[in-house]
């Protein structure tokens, strides 16, 4: 009898999409088509997040940045169409929504994320939720939560991260990470154009 850990997946939505789909395979269209980003979920995880042997995932947490209704009605609406289409997609997954602004120099960011994905990390871990929480993301910011997760709790802490963008305190507090692979990325875009 093999007993399976319980896994919530936590993605960083905004590192997915720009490091990932738009820089280490170039295809912007399946980061701004939910069809096609879903398709790419699916597959992204069957090749990584399923070679985790022994953990049944019980839930998607899917992060991103949506642009405030009162700076751009018209682009927050479009970018809500696209998060509720994504959610429609898969099973067992959820969206978490902060805020995608300008800087000075007229680039997007996102506000708020980071804390969204550390509080649901820690929160879940203390009511018992998971087991094994697997994080994509690279950002020090999540170093705090990790920590607390894996020492107030005993869970542990996966991480998936795209190869030199990942920060170094991240990749040393974590359990176990699994570098992606743009040769598993290029086989994956490959299949999405099959669809």
């Amino acid at each position: 009898m093999t007993l399976f850990r319980r896994g919530y997946i936590f993605i960083d939505g905004g590192y997915l999409r720009s490091i990932v789909v738009r820089e280490f395979i170039a295809r912007p269209d399946i980061a701004e088509d939910p069809i096609l980003f879903s398709t790419f979920l699916k597959l992204f995880g069957e090749k990584y997040w399923k070679s985790f042997s022994g953990i049944e995932i019980n839930r998607l947490l899917y992060y991103d940045g949506i642009i405030p209704s009162d700076k751009d009605l018209e682009e927050h609406n479009k970018m809500l169409n696209f998060f509720n289409e994504l959610r429609t997609q898969l099973d067992y997954f959820d969206v978490r929504l902060g805020d995608l602004i300008r800087d000075s120099q007229g680039k997007l960011k996102q506000k708020g994320v980071d804390v969204l994905i550390s509080v649901d990390m820690v929160i879940k871990a203390f009511l018992n939720h998971y087991d094994v929480a697997i994080l994509i993301a690279g950002d020090r910011d999540f170093v705090p939560a990790v920590r607390a997760v894996r020492e107030l709790t005993g869970k542990y802490v996966y991480c998936i991260y795209a190869y030199k963008h990942i920060a170094d305190e991240l990749l040393r507090i974590v359990d176990i990470s699994l570098p992606i692979v743009k040769d598993d990325l290029k086989e994956i875009a490959e299949k999405i154009s099959t669809y």
